[in-house]
């Protein structure tokens, strides 16, 4: 039996029989016994296993967003990460600290910091403040360039040169004099002192004598008001107040105004007034407008309207009065 003869006993072990003897192991596991074996078992990671939030029960691919990573193809500044990038100056349109200087010079290409210019401007001052008017002194005695501090009390003497308004009262006596020798003849004295007056005066003969007689202030030559002067200028102000439209909006006064009642131009500039009034079955509806007593236009509806409406839209200079008349009730009243 199974090749043992049977003249005798015999004993049939597993291998016999074709079997595995049920102290064989699988992985550790005897098999005296159904056994089932797992990933763990049999070194193998489960397929529920996630890589990433991605199940492991088929093929996976990790991209760069999977892990929280750049793309090696991202650029910063046109430059690649597929390695280790450096960024210059000139990669982000800024100033090599290389061409930052403190102190002055020809180049086309530096630029100076706040320290070196601050420190210039304050070695330049100092270098060309050359001294002080005072009451021991006259302004014609400052003849060469730089500046000149003025400390003068106006109650004091006053030095015989020294600057004043047409009616002969002193300018206030604390400022700067700046002095400008264009030539060995040539020289320009501008004083402006603390309360922002301006004098100049000019010499052609080296300081001996001063055009026109001496000082000539420069701030009483701006008006704030339109005139007839034909050497005064207007001040940026004073010309903006007076344009038609600038600084101005239309307003609705049609609650404030009335009919047959006179209204001042109490601003600077032309004032716009642009009325409408209305009527209706068989009356007319009319607008009449007057400004200083006389009347300057009239309007009216068409009588075959059913509802009528007249308007008229009148310039009224500063300061001129002004009254709407006519028929009909105010339907919209409006200025500029």
């Amino acid at each position: 039996m199974n090749k043992k003869a049977l003249n005798t006993d015999i004993s049939l072990g597993a291998d016999d029989v074709g079997a595995v003897p049920t102290a064989r192991k699988v992985n550790n596991k005897a098999l005296s016994a159904d056994i089932t074996l797992n990933a763990s078992d049999v070194s193998a990671v489960p397929t529920t296993r996630t890589v990433n939030k991605k199940a492991l029960n088929t093929d996976i691919s990790l991209g760069a967003d999977d892990v929280g990573a750049v793309p090696t193809a991202r650029k910063i500044n046109d430059k690649a990460l597929s390695e280790d990038i450096k960024l210059n100056a000139s990669d982000v349109s800024a100033i090599p600290t290389s061409d930052i200087t403190n102190v002055t010079g020809n180049s086309k290409t530096k630029v100076i910091n706040q320290e070196g210019i601050t420190a210039y401007l304050a070695t330049k001052m100092s270098n060309n403040h050359l001294g002080q008017v005072n009451t021991s002194n006259k302004f014609s005695d400052f003849l060469e360039t730089g500046f000149y501090q003025v400390m003068i009390e106006t109650s004091a003497q006053l030095p015989s040169d020294y600057p004043r308004n047409a009616d002969g009262t002193p300018l206030f006596g604390y400022g700067f004099l700046e002095v400008r020798r264009l030539s060995s003849l040539i020289i320009a004295q501008i004083y402006l002192n603390s309360f922002g007056d301006v004098a100049v005066r000019q010499s052609w003969d080296g300081g001996v004598n001063w055009s026109n007689g001496g000082w000539r202030i420069v701030s009483q030559d701006l008006a704030t008001t339109s005139g007839a002067s034909n050497s005064k200028g207007i001040t940026q102000k004073a010309i903006t107040s007076m344009m038609f439209g600038i600084e101005q909006s239309w307003k609705n006064l049609t609650t404030s105004r009335s009919k047959d009642t006179e209204y001042t131009n109490t601003s600077t500039k032309i004032r716009t007034v642009s009325v409408s009034t209305t009527s209706t079955g068989n009356t007319v509806s009319t607008v009449h407008f007057y400004i200083n007593g006389n009347l300057i236009a009239s309007a009216n509806s068409r009588f075959s309207e059913s509802e009528k409406v007249a308007n008229l839209t009148i310039p009224v200079p500063p300061g001129d009065k002004y009254k709407v008349t006519g028929n009909g009730s105010v339907l919209i009243w409006s200025e500029l």
